[in-house]
């Protein structure tokens, strides 16, 4: 386990672009496939002192514990056991920011399917983390030369994230317009500043847990379709 700088750009798409996305994808000859879609759930929590909370803008970063669903590990690349789960730290870096390109600091552990319960435990009631929030979504991931390409579906709707994992910065962007994804859809908004923004925008009282079967869930498909795309 070690720091790293994750760089990485987000795209936030309508249903339109995500299909015409998928169809570019499905015949780049460079693109490598780890199977199907996995279901992802990821609780955040903050720090036990609210003097230091994560949620600081002298902070800003979070602290994640990351699941996905039994039996599709395999599929996972961060995960090798059935069943695991990753606690992660990321935090953003302001001087490094500016651009398309997002740059963060991150740091992740590997957590067995039998030690999830136990590392849950000591943050709630050893290390009084508070819990406060998790989200939910479908990822489908696969790799174009050194990028790595996630395809997510989140309750409120697509988004495609390409982090490099070798090489230059530079073929982030070229990955992105090989796939034919647009400057103008760019985003530097985490999921859940995202989910705040659409309640916002459709005047939808926000909750804790950005979750498929909320029957609220605002759509970004709508904000796409009538305003600029969300940036941070």
């Amino acid at each position: 386990m070690s720091e790293k700088i994750e760089r990485e750009m987000r795209f936030v798409l309508t249903d339109g672009e995500y299909e015409a996305f998928k169809e570019r994808a499905r015949y780049w000859k460079d693109c490598i496939r780890t199977g199907r879609a996995v279901h992802e759930l990821t609780v955040m929590y903050d720090n036990p002192n609210p003097e230091y909370s994560f949620y600081s803008k002298d902070v800003d970063g979070r602290l994640r514990v990351r699941t996905v669903k039994p039996g599709t590990a395999d599929i996972f690349p961060a995960v090798t056991e059935p069943g695991g789960a990753l606690l992660t730290w990321k935090q953003r870096i302001p001087e490094l920011t500016g651009d398309q390109i997002h740059r963060e600091k991150e740091i992740e552990a590997q957590i067995s399917a039998e030690e999830i319960d136990a590392v849950i435990l000591l943050l709630e009631q050893v290390l009084k983390c508070p819990r406060v929030s998790s989200y939910e979504r479908n990822r489908e991931t696969f790799y174009m030369r050194g990028v790595e390409v996630a395809s997510d579906l989140f309750p409120y709707g697509h988004v495609v994230e390409l982090e490099l994992k070798q090489g230059e910065e530079r073929e982030l962007k070229e990955t992105a317009e090989a796939l034919g994804l647009k400057e103008e859809r760019t985003s530097r908004l985490s999921c859940d500043d995202m989910y705040r923004k659409l309640c916002e925008y459709e005047g939808i009282c926000e909750k804790n847990d950005i979750l498929f079967c909320d029957e609220q869930m605002p759509k970004l498909n709508t904000y796409l379709e009538g305003e600029e795309v969300c940036r941070r």
